[in-house]
């Protein structure tokens, strides 16, 4: 299932293609998506996918941002309610964002993400977290992005 899950937030990554748009708006509007400050410039992205994987104790979270497109995944292991992750024991959390420029930024170098579970919410399909996220990713040429303010 992990693999599956990895699988489709990779697709997801890498789908992106590169638009310009200059447009900020500092005050996060998006309720039902993911919204967060990269190096203090808002971006909101449409949730693609929130899904908590019961049987793995795994989390997914995906955001898609159609312009620019561009792209957010947050995924974590031993999920077990509201609280603060990834936990000590988590070999497996994996945090990323694609730029309309191509760069993808992750936490599998120095960086790293924090992540607050404020609820569950159980639906039809399943549960879903909501909560807040912040930390830095890395990309493979070392520049750095500052993630704070997110929201899921």
């Amino acid at each position: 299932m992990k693999n599956s899950i990895l699988i489709f937030a990779t697709f997801i990554t890498l789908i992106a293609c590169s638009k310009d748009d200059n447009s900020t708006n500092p005050n996060p509007t998006n309720t039902n998506g993911i919204s967060v400050k990269i190096n203090g410039v808002l971006w909101e992205g449409s949730t693609v996918s929130n899904m908590v994987d019961e049987s793995t104790e795994q989390v997914v979270l995906q955001a898609l941002k159609s312009s620019p497109l561009e792209t957010l995944g947050i995924t974590f292991d031993y999920f077990n309610g509201v609280g603060t992750y990834p936990t000590s024991n988590d070999n497996f959390s994996y945090s990323n964002f694609l730029r309309a420029d191509k760069t993808v930024f992750s936490n599998q170098k120095t960086s790293k993400i924090t992540i607050n579970v404020t609820s569950v919410e159980s639906t039809t399909s399943g549960k879903k977290v909501h909560g807040t996220f912040s930390g830095s990713l890395q990309s493979n040429a070392g520049e750095i992005i500052q993630l704070t303010e997110g929201k899921f």
